[in-house]
Parts: structure tokens; C-alpha cells; sequence
């Protein structure tokens, strides 16, 4: 992906970063991460490694967060998969 210099507007944000995502999104922590999906640690680790999760980004040497945008589209992604099979069970359809 190409990195625009002039979306980096935070002084703290490397114009050369390896890492390609929006500036203005907030990374949370685990706690966060917890709390918003209702997961704990090991279902979160565990939906990672098998690409079923939001991946972390490495902040510093003992410090992971996740973006808060694709913690909340993961969610958004589930309900809306909610919605499409309690449209098919209302028309005696199962879902798979």
C-alpha cells in the first residue's frame, strides 16, 4: 500500500512505517479487546492464529494493541452474519 505523508498528522507516527492503516485509528489493549467482544484472552489468541480474529500490531517490545476500526468491524461482520440467519430461519432456511 502506498502511505500518505500528509494523513499522518499525529508527530508521534512514522511517515516510513511498515504498518499500513489509517492514523486516526485508536489502538485498544486486550482489556479493551476483551470487554468489547466478550472473548477472553486464550478464544482471542486462539481465533488469531487461525485468521478467524483481528491480527495485533506490535507497539512496543512488551506491548500489543489492536486497531479499534477492525475490532469494531469484526463485531459489525458478526451481527450482520446474525441477521442473515435470522432472515433464513423466518423463511425455514438453514444457514450454513
Amino acid at each position: 500500500c502506498t502511505l500518505d505523508p500528509e494523513r499522518f498528522e499525529e508527530p508521534h507516527l512514522s511517515r516510513t512505517s511498515t504498518y499500513c492503516f489509517e492514523a486516526r485509528s485508536n489502538t485498544i489493549t486486550l482489556a479493551e479487546v476483551e470487554k468489547r467482544t466478550s472473548l477472553k484472552r486464550s478464544t482471542i489468541y486462539s481465533d488469531m492464529a487461525a485468521g478467524k480474529f483481528p491480527q495485533n500490531i506490535q507497539l512496543t517490545d512488551n506491548r500489543v494493541g489492536w486497531l479499534s476500526d477492525e475490532i469494531d468491524k469484526w463485531i459489525s461482520e458478526r451481527a450482520a452474519n446474525r441477521q442473515h440467519q435470522d432472515r433464513g430461519l423466518r423463511l425455514g432456511v438453514e444457514i450454513i
